[in-house]
């Protein structure tokens, strides 16, 4: 897991193209405009979901994993606390 700012040079950091790529369009997309629901990036293989929630409590949460790909957590108004098991 890596936290980091947008406004970081991702693109010296040694990411996969695919995720600078991801990391552009954050960047460069008027993300408070966009509607909720699923966006096309690259058709299927890469998609933003823009979602409008409200932060649970942790003690109501299960961890989450991806085994066959890669979820990019962006926010975009608000604050969360975020943590990951080793």
């Amino acid at each position: 897991m890596f936290f980091s700012s947008i406004t970081a040079d991702y693109t010296k950091m040694g990411y996969p193209k695919a995720i600078v790529r991801a990391l552009d369009f954050l960047k460069n997309t008027d993300l408070k405009a966009l509607p909720g629901g699923r966006h096309a990036i690259e058709g299927d293989m890469m998609y933003a979901n823009v979602d409008d929630v409200e932060t649970k409590l942790f003690e109501t949460t299960k961890p989450e994993s991806h085994r066959n790909y890669v979820d990019i957590q962006f926010m975009v108004s608000g604050e969360e606390n975020m943590g990951f098991f080793v």
